[in-house]
């Protein structure tokens, strides 16, 4: 498999995995009702488009562990105080700089291949198994699943894209 495919797969895997524990988290410890979700499907596409819209490339590292960093000040704060409805909007930061990730992370990607159809393979392929983990983690362990899989879905993307950065250069 290329460092590029690896990267597309990694990259919807980690997608999945953040999306997933997002609307879980805000489903389970703040409300089940649709505002939860249409915050968190709102958000995130309007961070998608604002990043593809943008006038220059994204800051992709800064924006992914922005993401990151938002995802666990957003656990943190529902695991120390349950059903406060401010916490929703942290979530709505989260979901705009997970999906504004995703659209600076597609940007760069179809720009230093060219290739969309393979790019959404990969990717799509990487958001089901991502998806499929989740699933399988919030079975046999869910509130370990919160705490660590976003973390481990982004370290092993940033993996990912290291080497294919280092292929790229070294071509």
């Amino acid at each position: 498999m290329s460092a590029s495919a690896l990267t597309y797969l990694s990259a919807g895997a980690a997608l999945a995995t953040l999306q997933f524990c997002l609307v879980f988290l805000l489903e389970a410890n703040l409300s089940s009702a649709w505002t939860s979700y249409a915050a968190v499907t709102v958000s995130w596409l309007c961070g998608s488009i604002l990043a593809l819209l943008a006038p220059a490339p994204l800051p992709r590292f800064r924006l992914a562990s922005g993401a990151g960093a938002s995802y666990y000040l957003c656990l943190a704060m529902l695991q120390n105080h349950p059903f406060q409805d401010p916490v929703l909007y942290i979530g709505a930061i989260t979901a705009a700089l997970c999906g504004a990730y995703a659209g600076a992370f597609f940007r760069a990607a179809f720009a230093a291949s060219g290739d969309v159809s393979r790019l959404f393979a990969w990717e799509n392929d990487g958001f089901v198994l991502g998806l499929l983990f989740c699933f399988w983690g919030l079975y046999t362990h869910s509130t370990i699943l919160l705490w660590t899989a976003p973390a481990l879905a982004l370290a092993v993307h940033a993996i990912a894209v290291r080497a294919w950065n280092e292929e790229r250069d070294s071509t």
